[in-house]
């Protein structure tokens, strides 16, 4: 049910592309792609860093495919260079915070981003990061704060709002404020409050490690696959309960959808763990989220296929396609629905067309001499669907 253009981003969307991805590859561009299409959702879903990644240096690509479209290949090379670009200043500024807290006492775990990046992701700016993610203690909330603020970082809520003055320390959530600064987007999280994960096992399992000239802390390669799992988790309840996400807070944008970029997170630094399995077995009954786990591995099969070997079984009966997607033409997010929901949404969607009393005139033949002579018409109504969806229709 995926479009040619998505097949073939989800093809380009991984570092391990093999003999027969590209040969799969190679029977899209035969047959025709939109490249247009296929540019707007690479940057939609946050992954032309890496395409773009391929194209430039992927002996696989260069060598076995010939993509006509030069105006895609160069859109997709530059949002690679940019990426490097972009992560580059991201580092630098993650340096100065490190010694600005350093020299407060204040101690952070890097999240998402700049660890993957680095850890999981071996190809150059294939994997972009916006902001810098900070754990900290709760103890160390008030502080952290006066000193992003002091440092001329202004402070957003969650809505995007600017904030002049809060107080912030006796909040029971792990997500607090965004802080925004020229080029900088800085976002603060603590482990008290509650979250997918238990965030103080992150934390006091992080280890020391120099992502760029300074030392930081960073979860090791099994905590920021369990992460990444916990953070589609997080996405899927927003969504689900209809809470907005900020992106940017200057621009009020909200993230309505999942993209891309979180499954391949989950898949990349999955594969990034090769014969480990028992070893993330035990890191997950530690964290006792198997269910979380589960869902998560799930639903990026159902994005990517199959490429989890761990044995997981739910605790609890559940139905993993629980999000329902907002945006009915994206068949990336169709792919969330199960056969069930889709049925169900369509008959809901058809009924609600057929309310609307539209008439067509059906043109109708009893017989031969009929259409000799006259034309007869029956009016009916109208209903909402494609000749693909009639099967889910009652008869």
């Amino acid at each position: 049910m995926l479009k040619p253009e998505e097949k073939a981003l989800l093809l380009l969307a991984r570092q391990d592309i093999s003999k027969n991805n590209i040969k799969m590859l190679k029977n899209l561009i035969n047959d025709g792609l939109n490249y247009d299409y296929l540019a707007m959702i690479a940057q939609e879903h946050q992954v032309a860093s890496i395409v773009g990644y391929h194209l430039l240096h992927n002996p696989l690509i260069k060598n076995y495919t010939s993509i006509p479209d030069k105006e895609f290949v160069k859109t997709m090379i530059f949002a690679n260079i940019m990426a490097q670009a972009h992560n580059k200043k991201m580092y630098k500024e993650l340096d100065r915070l490190q010694c600005l807290f350093s020299e407060h006492n204040i101690s952070f775990v890097v999240l998402k981003g700049p660890g993957i990046a680095k850890l999981v992701y071996k190809c150059a700016g294939g994997r972009i990061f916006g902001d810098l993610d900070l754990l900290i203690a709760p103890n160390n909330i008030k502080k952290a704060h006066e000193l992003l603020i002091s440092d001329g970082y202004k402070a957003y809520n969650l809505l995007g709002q600017l904030v002049e003055d809060q107080e912030i320390t006796e909040t029971n959530t792990a997500h607090l404020l965004i802080y925004m600064k020229d080029f900088y987007t800085v976002e603060l999280h603590q482990y008290r409050g509650e979250y997918e994960i238990d965030l103080s096992k992150l934390f006091n399992n992080a280890k020391p490690l120099k992502l760029n000239n300074e030392m930081v802390l960073v979860p090791d390669e099994i905590d920021l696959f369990i992460h990444s799992c916990a953070h589609l988790e997080s996405h899927i309840k927003l969504l689900v309960s209809k809470t907005p996400i900020p992106l940017q807070p200057p621009s009020i944008k909200i993230i309505k959808q999942l993209n891309v970029k979180q499954f391949m997170d989950i898949r990349e630094s999955y594969l990034s763990l090769p014969n480990k399995e028992n070893e993330i077995t035990r890191r997950i009954e530690e964290f006792g989220i198997n269910d979380l786990i589960y869902r998560a591995i799930s639903l990026t099969e159902r994005i990517y296929g199959k490429f989890s070997t761990l044995k997981l079984k739910p605790d609890r009966h559940f139905n993993y396609y629980h999000w329902h997607a907002e945006n009915w033409e994206s068949y990336i997010e169709r792919r969330l629905f199960s056969y069930r929901e889709e049925q169900k949404k369509i008959i809901k969607r058809s009924r609600e067309e057929a309310k609307k009393k539209q008439i067509y005139k059906c043109f109708y033949k009893t017989n031969s001499e009929l259409i000799k002579h006259e034309n007869i018409y029956y009016n009916m109504p109208s209903i909402y669907a494609n000749k693909q969806y009639l099967k889910y229709l009652p008869s």
